[in-house]
Formats: structure tokens, sequence, C-alpha cells
């Protein structure tokens, strides 16, 4: 088993704070907004992961789904995302909003901006280049409370500027047994406040299996540029364990990819299956 990269020393601590998301909190909606460092996009490219993208949308709706869920936590339960723009390369903002907010089920929206101006000001120009629709649902468990005021909690907030010293994937604690096969341990730097995988690192084990079974099997570069994760089963214990097959693929070398994460500490339990979209931007020239 080979690391992703070299994991450097910010793994004592929650790998959200990582992101440094420059929160703004309205009425309806929550912003987010940060610098795009290498260690968010793919390597040697400047297109943020998709699984990013995922993350980001689960904590700036998520917050919003928490203030309908109080006490209760709002866990994810569906995250679809969609690039269908040009990522920007420097710096991005994204908008959170409630479609639905019903008894049990909050549906939300994100769109995903270029930003100009100071990170923290959240300042967003020009088109959405992305679109994620997530649902939360109020947990039934009767310990699923967010924490009392003045307790630890799982930072998700900062200046906009990532502090990360190795690429997300090694952040979150992946390692490749094999193409399309990524394992992580469940530490806490990872974990939600239930203790379970958190959906954001879900999401990003799902991308990074799609991504990894098409560089190690298939002569091309491109992007997942389309993820669909069901979080059907928390993955509360680890390691989690990915493994991918190829769905479909088009003449022009795009293809479908479904992943499937299992808590091999949990009898091999699945826990979430995702639909991935890669999408070639340009063939790689043999040697």
């Amino acid at each position: 088993m080979r690391p992703i990269a070299i994991a450097g020393p910010e793994t004592r601590h929650h790998f959200l704070g990582d992101l440094g998301l420059a929160l703004e909190i309205g009425q309806n909606s929550v912003s987010g907004s940060l610098i795009l460092v290498p260690e968010l996009c793919l390597p040697g490219d400047q297109r943020v992961r998709t699984g990013v993208l995922c993350t980001i949308a689960d904590v700036v709706a998520g917050r919003l789904a928490a203030i309908h869920t109080a006490p209760r936590l709002a866990v994810t339960t569906n995250l679809s995302c969609v690039v269908h723009g040009h990522p920007p390369s420097d710096r991005m903002v994204a908008r959170a909003r409630i479609l639905k907010a019903g008894r049990t089920t909050i549906v939300t929206e994100t769109s995903y901006y270029p930003s100009t101006g100071p990170t923290e000001a959240g300042v967003a120009s020009g088109a959405v280049f992305a679109t994620c629709f997530t649902s939360f649902m109020s947990s039934a468990r009767p310990g699923d409370v967010l924490p009392p005021i003045g307790a630890p909690r799982i930072p998700i907030g900062g200046r906009g500027v990532p502090t990360l010293s190795a690429p997300i994937l090694t952040r979150v604690g992946c390692i490749e047994v094999a193409p399309g096969v990524l394992e992580a341990p469940l530490t806490a730097d990872v974990a939600n406040s239930a203790g379970f995988l958190q959906g954001g690192a879900v999401a990003l084990m799902a991308d990074g299996a799609a991504q990894s079974a098409v560089d190690c099997s298939h002569n091309l570069r491109g992007s997942v540029v389309q993820l669909d994760v069901r979080y059907l089963d928390a993955l509360r214990v680890g390691p989690v364990r990915s493994s991918v097959q190829l769905v479909s693929r088009a003449n022009t070398g795009d293809s479908w990819w479904r992943v499937e994460l299992r808590d091999v500490g949990n009898q091999n339990r699945l826990g979430t299956v995702a639909l991935a979209r890669h999408q070639v931007t340009h063939p790689q020239l043999p040697a």
C-alpha cells in the first residue's frame, strides 16, 4: 500500500479546520469562500477536486440545515454535485440556500462562483461554475445532539486561507491500495460530531477512488465532473475501503464509475454508494 502523499503535522486537528473557509451566515443563506491552493486541486492541475466542492457544500449547507434540526444533528443523506463550467484557478465562493425545510428533511442548493476582492468578504463574481444539491435529515439517534455552548466543536470557519501541507486526500488519511481502491482509518480528525466518518470526507474518498481508477487504468487525462453520493449507513469503525466498477464509457473517453465505500471493521458493511462521471480533457500521448 502507498500513501497518496506524505501527511503533514496538521493531522493533529480536524481536517475541516484546514480548509480555512471564511463563512458568512445570513438570514436565509450561508456562504463560504477560500483560496484554491494546489492541495485542493488535482495533481499537476489547477482544477479543484469535485470532492472538495462536495465537502464545502456539506459544511455551508449543513450549517443551514442545523438551524432547522437543532438541537438534533443534521445528517447528510444525499449529495449531488455537477461541475458545468470552468472552475476558477485562484479563489471561489460557495453560497447555500434552502429549497425545502420539512419536519424531518431539509433540501439545499449550493452554487459556486469565482471570487474577487478580499477572500474574507466572500464577494462572488461571474457565472456559476458548479451546483450541488444536498439533502439532510434530523438524526433519530437520541445521543446525536449538538454540543452544548462552550463545549469543543469541529472547526469549520477560518479566514479563507487553507492551511494544508499535503494533498486533501492524504489529509483525510487515504492510502491507495490498488487502482480505485482507497483505504482510510476512522480517526477523530475526520469524524463528525457523532463519531462517524464526516460527510465531506466520504465524498472525497468517492471522488478520489473514481479518479484513481481512471488515472491508473487508462491512458487519459481529465477529472470527475459529476458526483452523486448516497449515504446509506454510517461509517463508524474503520478502516473505510473503496471499490469501483466501470459502468459505461463513451467514444470520447468519458466514463461513468460506480463507487462503494465499506466499513471493513464493521463486518464490511456498505456505507456509501456513488456514481462518478469522469470527463476527458485531452488524451495523454504515448511515451
